[in-house]
This record gives C-alpha cells, structure tokens and sequence, in this order.
C-alpha cells in the first residue's frame, strides 16, 4: 500500500491549558489540512510525547502540573529522541524568547498569545515546517 494524503499530514501538537484557545487552533489547523493533537498540562504533553512524533510543537510556558521549560529541558535533555523537534514558543511572557535561550533551550520561534491571530499562528506554523 502507498503512501496516502492521510499518512503524510504534518503533525502539530499544541500544548495550551486554555481549553477553548487549544481547541480553536485546532479547528483553525485542522482546516488546513493538519493533524493537530492537543495536550493541556505538561505532564500529559511528554506522556503524548512518547506515542506522537509531531513536525512541530506550539508551546505555552505557563502550564499546570509541568511547566513549559521544564518541558523544554525534558525534551532536549541530552540523548532524548525529542530534542530535535521544533518548538514555537506561544506565551503572554514578553522578552521570553531570550531568557530561554539563555537558559541554553532552543526554540525556533516566539508568539506572543495576546498578539497573535488563528491566521497568524497559522502562518507562522506554515513557515517554521518550510524550513
């Protein structure tokens, strides 16, 4: 059997503890053609980690139960078959971005949640996955 147009979506997994903002990506996403999965916490995000293999990772920092950078580090711990996969940061943190990188966590992106529209999340998930 070949390859079909269901195998080959691309992956987003959005990790968002506001349900209904979670969920409208994933409807926005969705209609584009995308497999979204959402998880609402940290801990269920590395739990779904080790069954999906996203293309891309829409993050928020502040989570219950495990927060964003404490997902980050699990991620990108040395030897951890997730530390390759790309992560958009999505968070109402300003000046985020430099902190993490600091902290030596590698994010392709930053999105601030106030600032950014479904089109622009979206636009921003088209750019990463071209890359």
């Amino acid at each position: 059997m070949g390859a079909t147009s269901e195998t080959m979506k691309k992956i987003i997994f959005v990790v968002e503890d506001e349900k209904p903002l979670a969920e409208a990506i994933a409807e926005y996403l969705g209609s584009m053609g995308y497999d979204v999965k959402n998880a609402y916490n940290g801990n269920e995000a590395l739990k779904m980690l080790q069954t999906i293999k996203p293309d891309l990772m829409l993050l928020d920092i502040v989570l219950p139960e495990m927060n964003g950078i404490a997902v980050l580090k699990a991620m990108q711990a040395e030897g951890s078959p997730l530390k390759n996969i790309p992560v958009v940061v999505f968070s109402n943190l300003v000046g985020e971005k430099a902190w993490i990188e600091q902290m030596g966590l590698r994010v392709v992106d930053y999105l601030v949640k106030a600032n950014s529209s479904l089109a622009e999340v979206a636009a921003k998930v088209q750019r990463v996955l071209a890359t």
